[in-house]
């Protein structure tokens, strides 16, 4: 499995997902959304708080993708891709 090579946005909290996807309202595209795998850690975003996120400017959800072991990078595509 290849991992695309695609603009990393480091994010950790859902918050700064929101901010960042505010901040970029005429993106085109796909971003990996990239966060801290163990759910203990303070920089953990859940799937389910991205997907709702992500959901609520109409952006999509594609695959997630471990990047380094700590790490999982989520795909997402702009509405207007």
């Amino acid at each position: 499995m290849t991992i695309p090579n695609l603009k990393r946005v480091s994010i950790s909290s859902e918050l700064e997902l929101r901010t960042w996807l505010k901040n970029h309202p005429d993106y085109v595209g796909r971003i990996m959304c990239v966060t801290k795998a163990n759910s203990t850690h303070s920089k953990y975003v859940s799937s389910d708080e991205i997907q709702t996120t992500i959901g609520d400017f109409n952006w999509f959800g594609e695959r997630r993708y471990t990047l380094n072991g700590n790490q999982i990078g989520h795909v997402i595509r702009s509405p207007s891709e």
